[in-house]
């Protein structure tokens, strides 16, 4: 048995506890070609596609799991501190990852070898990852801003959500830039904010953003297009979907997030 599967059982036991889940609502995936209309957990904000690349797990780890999980993680970002606006921890290559991210790395290849989300010879690499970032906000603290990716890491990231709901929000990328350009030529003057909007507008035809709803045992999986096209990030205070608030002030949410560096040039 290899060592990701002995974290696994030794952390969360059997592996079929969270697959007979009555609750467990399935997979949500932006490859597929349903219409997204039958996607209850995303929502179009503008233009009328979700990034490829994109898939959503709902209950990859089971209640009883989740919970355990956010005790243990939450705990450890109280007694080493955290920075404005959450707490984050981070574990790089080199330092062993610790025996949780082990366990959710081999969750996360069972659940990639069962969906075909990746494709078999991204999600068999070895190892699937090697870095480990926990983040913990509440409602009233600053969220994750939108982002693309750093370079460094190699294709092919798992987020898991624990604690509260939270919507995450996707936009394109040149949609993303367009937006933050005319803000900044909003600021000379009146006449210059108008035709910027217009400009704007005109830009952000056939762009997209996406919202995406992330509850408590959740998996999102993201590639390709998911990760260098398209932004991704969380507001603070209320979130929203389908014009329906989530409540987010009855505790706080911890995202882990799992990544794969890349090799530097001329290391073996």
């Amino acid at each position: 048995m290899s060592e990701d599967k002995l974290a696994e059982r030794a952390l969360f036991g059997s592996s079929s506890s969270s697959d007979d889940e009555e609750e467990k609502e399935g997979v949500e995936s932006a490859d597929d070609d349903d219409e997204a209309s039958e996607r209850p957990h995303f929502e179009l904000l503008r233009g009328s596609r979700l990034p490829r690349g994109l898939s959503l797990h709902r209950g990859a780890l089971d209640r009883k799991t989740a919970r355990t999980l956010f005790d243990v993680l939450s705990k450890g970002l109280e007694e080493g501190g955290g920075a404005a606006g959450g707490r984050q921890a981070f574990f790089f290559p080199g330092e062993g990852l610790p025996r949780w991210a082990l366990a959710l790395s081999a969750r996360a290849l069972s659940t990639l070898l069962q969906s075909g989300s990746w494709p078999r010879e991204l999600a068999e690499r070895e190892p699937l990852f090697d870095m480990a970032a926990v983040n913990s906000y509440g409602s009233s603290e600053t969220g994750l801003r939108q982002h693309v990716d750093l370079p460094r890491f190699a294709d092919g990231v798992a987020i898991f959500s624990l604690g509260v709901d939270a919507v995450m929000r996707f936009e394109e990328v040149e949609a993303a830039t367009t937006a933050a350009a005319a803000a900044s030529v909003a600021t000379e003057g009146r006449g210059g904010a108008k035709g910027a909007r217009e400009e704007e507008k005109e830009k952000e035809k056939g762009k997209g953003a996406v919202a995406c709803l992330l509850r408590d045992g959740d998996l999102l999986l993201l590639r390709g297009e998911a990760r260098w096209r398209w932004t991704h990030g969380f507001g603070s205070g209320d979130h929203c979907l389908k014009g329906e608030s989530i409540d987010r002030s009855k505790g706080m949410r911890i995202g882990v997030t799992l990544r794969k560096m890349k090799k530097e040039e001329g290391s073996g």
